[in-house]
């Protein structure tokens, strides 16, 4: 727990967040969090204030989509955080794409599949080895990929109406202070 204090403390620190603005804040995360001195963050993401997991759950939920589509979201280390990361979009009102995002869960279930599964999947494959999905899933899974693929058309990402990020900064200013608090109560 103290190399996670440790690591969060340079991330941002409660000091740095109290000076910058919300999209400050979010951009600073962006720039930083995927450095290697940080993994231990991400590994124990449960443990961390909700705002800030929000924040890191979001970014790598938009990271993944937007360079891998919603496939390489769910096979990725971040599919794992499924159901946080709908939660995250909840949490900052992003109430069309929590619901496209639990239809995308609920297809995955109703065919048996989990995103621990598609990771497992992922994880056979060599460093820098190209592949499809029948061939890494299986065509029964790609299937069902493709239903989901079918889904995702209706995220933010391909609509004009809301912008993730809007809503992420809107959040992260309504909760600065709770998230200084929560730094500072951590480190």
């Amino acid at each position: 727990m103290n190399h996670i204090k440790h690591s969060i403390n340079r991330l941002i620190s409660a000091d740095e967040l109290s000076r910058m603005s919300s999209e400050e804040i979010v951009g600073h995360i962006a720039l930083n969090m995927y450095h290697s001195d940080f993994s231990s963050i991400r590994e124990n993401i449960g443990a961390l204030p909700e705002v800030l997991r929000d924040i890191l759950l979001l970014i790598d939920f938009d990271t993944e989509l937007s360079m891998n589509g919603i496939v390489g979201f769910l096979e990725n280390t971040s599919g794992c955080y499924l159901n946080e990361t709908i939660k995250a979009l909840g949490n900052i009102q992003q109430t069309k794409d929590q619901a496209i995002m639990i239809s995308i869960k609920e297809v995955l279930e109703e065919h048996g599949i989990c995103t621990e599964k598609l990771r497992g999947n992922m994880n056979h494959l060599t460093v820098n080895q190209v592949s499809y999905s029948s061939k890494t899933h299986g065509d029964d899974i790609r299937h069902v990929l493709m239903l989901v693929e079918k889904e995702a058309e209706q995220l933010y990402l391909y609509r004009d109406d809301e912008d993730l990020f809007d809503a992420l900064f809107q959040y992260v200013e309504i909760n600065q202070d709770e998230l200084i608090k929560d730094i500072k109560r951590i480190v």
